[in-house]
């Protein structure tokens, strides 16, 4: 299997979006949405009691009480590899894999469904406001 940033790079070039290693261990991807506008997913690689993941996050919005909490939860339950997490004050839709179970055909579809699942939250989420 190619390593992670040439897979996030040669993905990145197709979908028409832009891949960047930040460090040996993270990397950005901006990709196109539906709305024109850039997502970024960041991956990471990361060692876990010996063993090597791949994490992929999209951030979502700010932490608050005022969130539709059971709307981001039934969106990230009907997706197969999203979860929706909590990190930094912040909602982020997340996937991880364990290195050594996965393939770049998989690794592209964890990203394309976190960057999809954050653009539609924070779309939905900011109509939410404007209705408010």
């Amino acid at each position: 299997m190619k390593n992670l940033d040439q897979i996030l790079e040669d993905y990145a070039n197709k979908a028409g979006g832009r891949a960047v290693q930040y460090t040996d261990e993270m990397s950005f991807i901006l990709l196109p949405t539906e709305t024109r506008e850039l997502q970024k997913v960041v991956g990471f690689q990361e060692e876990v009691n010996g063993q090597l993941y791949y994490r992929f996050e999209a951030q979502i919005c700010p932490f608050s009480p005022d969130v539709n909490l059971p709307m981001l939860l039934d969106e990230a339950y009907s997706h197969f590899f999203g979860k929706i997490i909590v990190r930094d004050g912040h909602f982020h839709i997340a996937a991880r894999t364990i290195s050594t179970h996965t393939d770049a055909n998989i690794i592209i579809a964890m990203v394309k469904e976190v960057s999809e699942i954050a653009s539609k939250l924070r779309s939905a989420l900011q109509t939410e406001e404007v209705m408010a």
